[in-house]
């Protein structure tokens, strides 16, 4: 079942390929799901819901882990651009009051 699933190929085709009639294709799909569906019922609680996959893969017993990046995302603020015929202006967010007011009165000026 994986390997019709990974192959990117329909179930018919890859029946085909394989010289599978598309109807043992499916009873051996059911039987894998009705023994799947009853190793859970006999490992697993028996209230809890038991719903079939078609990514079916196997379980390993040896632990498998993933990078996981914890760092804090980096806050980025946009700041202000200002864009002249010949020229552009970026202000940064942190900038002091009085350096942008010192900017917007030369810009005052520019011709």
């Amino acid at each position: 079942m994986s390997d019709q699933m990974s192959s990117n190929l329909s179930r018919k085709q890859w029946c085909e390929i394989k010289g599978i009639p598309t109807s043992t294709y499916d009873y051996r799909c059911k039987v894998v799901k009705l023994a799947l569906e009853e190793k859970m019922k006999e490992t697993s609680d028996a209230n809890a819901p038991i719903v079939a996959s078609n990514n079916i893969e196997p379980v390993q017993s040896e632990p498998t882990f993933a990078k996981v990046n914890l760092q804090a995302p980096t806050i980025v603020s946009s700041g202000i651009c200002i864009k002249l015929a010949n020229a552009e202006v970026s202000i940064a967010p942190d900038t002091p009051t009085e350096h942008i007011h010192m900017v917007m009165e030369a810009l005052a000026y520019v011709k």
